[in-house]
């Protein structure tokens, strides 16, 4: 059955209201604050699960609790703190190998490009000898997952072959969110190999379009509402046209290819949307006021892509999907530099939380030390970072669900916390409400760069 996110938009807006009054609740009094934040100390010291490492390891002991903890779920989303650092994307490895090898997890989803995951796809499946790289940080943790993907799938032993899918828009331009040439030029490129003539006049209106539309780094066009209305409907034809000939797409392909195709063409339609909505004043660094509604837009086209990926592993399928604390946390984004917005925009989490209820499991990631000194918090609100930094030895995994709500540590668990992200802001979340499970580590530090030699 596929899982749609339709149904679910009002209950999630109203899961947004909630948030937004359990955020303005009043705050304890420090004296209050201070001992509610030792009874959570002593709760999670009791409680924690130690594990050795996050760096890869050929033994799974210390990992087995999370068979406990996941249970049935079919979906776990990991999430790190900041994009580019070591110790989230060595733990994703040693996770993702533990969750295959020891509960039968069938692929892995992550905050990158959906279109260049097709290249990840062939590489793993042993169809391309290039290395491809995920999302525009290249590094050594990247290609050590593809590799290690690339030698399971290779093994005649293992019937089923992991996938892996880019959930992400492949959103191009700075400060204003176009939409990117690129699913596009391949949605296109595809149906040209079958239905050359009912795809060449398409192509022709599209194509000033495409030539308009910025790879990053290169400044934003100007559309006119006229030009955009016209845009976004020749998105609507290659999604029909895609649809229309899909019997004679598939005969000639194979029903992959055209599902990679297709969702190209919705891939190209959610960022058409992000586009729709972004503030047209925008300016590079700058985050205006009103951009909450293009930042909630990308969350639920992420959102629909995970349970896209999720359908297409079938009834059986388990996925593993990481991306920023700020999207895989089941609540509104808030806090630092996120507090220029008019309205908390709602988060991947909360629209798979909707979707999937329980069969759903949110790991957020907290660490101590980072490259940077932790950001003034100016508001009197507890550093979760802070308190897990009291709990002992890193790292370990703590099951936030395990704290009654009526008890003091849930109690502390659930009123406002600052939470560090991107080493130089903050979150401010009801950590309870954001996640089920807390992986903390002592540090971060910067991923590995690839030897070039």
């Amino acid at each position: 059955m596929v899982r749609k996110l339709g149904p679910f938009l009002v209950m999630v807006t109203l899961s947004g209201l909630i948030s937004a009054l359990l955020l303005a609740e009043p705050s304890l009094s420090l004296a209050q604050e201070t001992s509610a934040r030792g009874d959570f100390i002593a709760w999670a010291k009791s409680n924690a699960t130690p594990i050795r490492t996050v760096e890869g390891d050929l033994k799974h002991d210390d990992l087995r609790p999370l068979t406990r903890i996941i249970g049935p779920a079919h979906v776990v989303a990991l999430g790190e703190p900041a994009h580019g650092m070591h110790e989230p994307l060595a733990f994703r490895n040693r996770l993702f190998k533990f969750l295959v090898e020891q509960m039968g997890f069938t692929g892995i989803a992550t905050e990158s490009s959906f279109t260049d995951s097709r290249a990840i796809a062939e590489f793993i499946s042993g169809k391309s000898e290039i290395i491809p790289s995920i999302g525009q940080l290249p590094s050594a943790e990247n290609q050590e997952l593809l590799l290690w993907i690339r030698a399971y799938n290779a093994d005649s032993g293992h019937a089923h072959k992991l996938r892996f899918y880019g959930i992400d828009l492949g959103l191009s331009g700075l400060g204003n969110a176009y939409p990117s040439p690129t699913p596009i030029r391949a949605a296109l490129g595809y149906a040209a190999e079958t239905v050359p003539e009912a795809v060449a006049p398409l192509r022709v209106k599209l194509e000033p379009y495409l030539a308009r539309l910025p790879g990053p780094g290169n400044k934003p066009p100007s559309f006119s509402m006229a030009e955009h209305d016209s845009l976004t409907g020749l998105i609507e034809d290659l999604i029909g046209l895609l649809e229309r000939n899909r019997p004679q797409l598939i005969a000639a392909s194979s029903k992959s290819a055209y599902d990679w195709a297709h969702r190209n063409a919705i891939v190209a339609r959610e960022a058409d949307q992000v586009f729709r909505v972004s503030p047209a004043d925008a300016r590079p660094g700058q985050i205006p006021p009103e951009a909450w509604r293009a930042v909630e837009a990308r969350d639920a086209a992420m959102a629909d892509n995970v349970l896209w990926a999720l359908d297409r592993e079938g009834p059986s399928g388990r996925l593993l999907f990481i991306a920023h604390n700020a999207h895989v946390k089941s609540a509104p984004t808030q806090g630092g530099v996120w507090d220029v917005f008019e309205h908390p925009p709602n988060a991947v989490g909360e629209y798979l939380r909707a979707a999937l209820g329980q069969d759903l499991v949110i790991i957020g990631m907290s660490a101590g030390h980072t490259m940077h000194s932790s950001p003034a918090v100016h508001e009197p609100i507890e550093s979760l970072d802070d308190a897990l930094g009291a709990v002992g030895t890193a790292p370990f995994l703590l099951d936030l669900r395990t704290a009654t709500p009526s008890s003091p540590a849930g109690k502390w668990l659930t009123a406002p916390k600052t939470l560090i992200a991107n080493t130089d802001s903050f979150l401010v979340l009801s950590p309870r409400q954001s996640f089920d499970v807390v992986l903390y580590v002592e540090k971060l530090t910067p991923r590995r760069v690839l030897d070039s030699r």
